[in-house]
C-alpha cells in the first residue's frame, strides 16, 4: 500500500481527486491542504495522529471482518473473552474498566455474552453489590476458536515487517502513548 499522498486537490481536479482519494491517501492531502489555512496547525502532529487512527482503522476493520467471514465472535466480544481467559474470575468492573469500551457500551455486550451463555455471573460473597464473571467452557471453546483465527490474521499484517522493524514500532507507539498516561482524559478511558 502507498505511503499517504502529498498531492491536494484543487477546485479543477477535486471531483476527480475525490473519486479517487481512499481514506488513506486523504492524509496527505489533508496535511497538505489544512495547514495553510488554518494558522498553527502542526502538520507532523497532524499527519503522525491520522496516520495512526487511519492505520489502526484499517487494520482494526481488516481483523473484524476476518472474524465475520470466520461466523466467529465479534471483535469486542472477543476482547472480553481474552481478558477472562487470561485473567479467569474477576470482578465485572473490572472487566469492563480493562476492555476500554465505555461503561455503557461494556456492560451491555457482557449482558449479551453472559445471554449467550459465554460467560458466567454471580453475585460476590463478599459483596453482594458486585459480579463475579469468569468464561464458560462455551466462552473458552468459542474464544480459542476465534483467536486461533484473529490472530492468522494479525500475523498477516506482522509480517510484513521485519523482527527489528516490528519492535521499533511497538516501542515508539508505547513510548508515544506512556509519556502522556498520566493526561487526565486518557486516564478515564483507561
Amino acid at each position: 500500500m502507498p505511503l499517504p499522498s502529498d498531492r491536494a486537490p484543487n477546485a479543477e481536479t477535486a471531483p476527480d481527486a475525490v473519486e479517487d482519494t481512499t481514506m488513506w491517501s486523504l492524509i496527505g492531502q489533508a496535511v497538505e491542504s489544512v495547514p495553510p489555512q488554518i494558522p498553527g496547525v502542526d502538520d507532523e502532529a497532524m499527519r503522525l495522529c491520522m496516520t495512526l487512527h487511519c492505520a489502526t482503522s484499517l487494520v482494526f476493520y481488516d481483523l473484524s471482518a476476518t472474524l465475520r467471514r470466520a461466523d466467529a465472535v465479534a471483535a469486542p466480544t472477543l476482547k472480553l473473552l481474552l481478558i477472562l481467559y487470561m485473567y479467569g474470575e474477576m470482578e465485572s468492573r473490572d472487566l469492563i474498566r480493562l476492555s476500554g469500551m465505555s461503561r455503557a457500551a461494556a456492560s451491555a455486550l457482557l449482558d449479551k455474552i453472559v445471554g449467550q451463555e459465554m460467560i458466567e455471573r454471580r453475585l460476590s460473597e463478599r459483596d453482594r453489590r458486585t459480579h463475579i464473571v469468569t468464561l464458560s467452557e462455551k466462552g473458552r471453546t468459542a474464544f480459542v476458536e476465534a483467536f486461533t483465527v484473529y490472530n492468522a490474521r494479525e500475523r498477516y499484517w506482522a509480517e510484513t515487517l521485519t523482527r527489528a522493524e516490528r519492535d521499533q514500532l511497538i516501542g515508539l507507539i508505547g513510548k508515544l502513548v506512556n509519556a502522556r498516561l498520566d493526561d487526565g482524559n486518557l486516564r478515564r478511558r483507561q
